[in-house]
């Protein structure tokens, strides 16, 4: 019995592992799903500017709070007429270099010490990047610190220098503007001092925005205080082009070929973006169609054609590494299908441009030429950047 007890104990001791020496380790612990940190919100790097000639930036900065809803939707619905107003812009007759950027404010899922709100997207010309961020506002939320939302703003933002270019700051809220331990008359000025001007959107009544200190930071950044319903539904006039539109927007995505790392997750959210668009009205779809008929509309990075359009010789570089699309082709094969699709998607662009010119005719008329009101974020935001921009020399045809 000695003799067996002594043999279990032994084969015991040995079972067991021991992590002693640095050759044998513990076993990684592994959470539950439910106890993972969240991975979702990694922070966003700055995004170098680079100048290539005149340029419009215009950063969003959204109260994403409980009562907000209403805003976000305008501004999902209104994003891509924003654009398309926008992307006439032009200065010294140069095409004009459009950057977007978003922040909402006020949300409960962030820490005070983030001041209750999130960069969703850097200063960006990709549109369809802006578009995700759009969609991805999180509504909730009761302290709305937008002071604080300007401040970051002003710093986290790679904002041009050149003093022909357009620097503005746009806040949407709707409760008392001082909140938060910085003050208004902190944060305008230093935004002030890069050039920025403020524009704030009071959502209700204008008298009452006054009393709530929302012409303050309009007044201190040389812009403009303006109040909006972001109750109402965006404006919506469908016309008898939309559907075309929308067709030619679908068969212009064929002529899209990834290339490089992000090729194939930015064709996805190309496709994502569609449907996002598409799913709030046909208006919205159609509009987002007119801007990827547009010169805004840039994918260079991660799009073949558009890099083949703009170097047709590093367009045939990559193409050489495509074994689907340009397998067994030489350059002079590969040079004449690069070509091809091009004059495809031109063709598709035009036919837009011109629907699009009937389309707004159209639009015009329904309208009755009451186009200049700005009561609600998309109107607001598209008067308030054209009569800016007039200001530094830009002009819209």
């Amino acid at each position: 019995m000695l003799i067996r007890l002594l043999l279990l104990s032994f084969l015991f001791v040995t079972s067991v592992p021991t992590y002693g020496s640095s050759e044998q380790q513990p076993p990684p612990l592994v959470l539950p799903e439910i106890l993972q940190p969240d991975k979702s919100d990694k922070p966003i790097a700055p995004t170098p500017f680079v100048r290539t000639g005149p340029t419009i930036q215009v950063a969003i900065l959204l109260d994403a709070s409980g009562s907000m809803g209403g805003l976000i939707d305008q501004a999902r619905e209104q994003i891509w007429s924003i654009i398309n107003a926008i992307a006439l812009a032009n200065k010294h007759q140069q095409p004009v270099t459009l950057q977007v950027g978003l922040f909402e404010y006020g949300v409960e899922h962030q820490s005070k010490h983030d001041g209750y709100m999130r960069l969703l997207s850097p200063l960006t010309s990709d549109l369809d990047q802006f578009s995700e961020a759009l969609f991805a506002i999180k509504i909730g939320g009761s302290k709305e610190y937008a002071p604080k939302a300007i401040k970051e703003a002003a710093n986290r933002l790679q904002w041009s220098q050149h003093p022909d270019d357009l620097r503005l700051i746009i806040i949407a809220g709707n409760e008392e503007f001082q909140q938060g331990d910085i003050p208004i008359s902190h944060a305008v000025p230093l935004a002030v001092s890069k050039g920025i001007i403020i524009n704030s959107l009071y959502c209700g009544n204008h008298a009452k925005g006054r009393d709530l200190q929302w012409a303050t930071p309009a007044l201190l950044g040389h812009g403009r205080y303006l109040n909006i319903d972001h109750k109402k539904h965006a404006p919506r006039i469908e016309t008898p082009y939309d559907d075309d539109i929308i067709l030619l927007g679908q068969k212009l995505n064929d002529t899209y070929i990834g290339y490089g790392a992000k090729g194939s997750s930015k064709k996805q959210q190309q496709v994502a973006q569609d449907s996002n668009a598409s799913s709030l009205s046909k208006s919205s779809s159609t509009e987002r169609s007119i801007a990827k008929a547009g010169k805004q509309y840039k994918t260079q990075d991660w799009d073949l054609i558009s890099l083949a359009e703009e170097n047709l010789n590093q367009g045939i570089a990559q193409a050489k590494k495509d074994q689907l699309h340009f397998k067994g082709l030489n350059d002079e094969e590969i040079s004449n299908k690069l070509k091809q699709k091009i004059s495809q998607r031109q063709h598709i662009q035009k036919q837009i441009t011109d629907l699009e010119k009937q389309r707004n005719s159209y639009i015009k008329q329904a309208k009755n030429n009451k186009t200049n009101k700005t009561d609600d974020l998309g109107n607001a935001i598209i008067l308030t950047i054209q009569d800016q921009a007039k200001t530094k020399g830009f002009s819209f045809q």
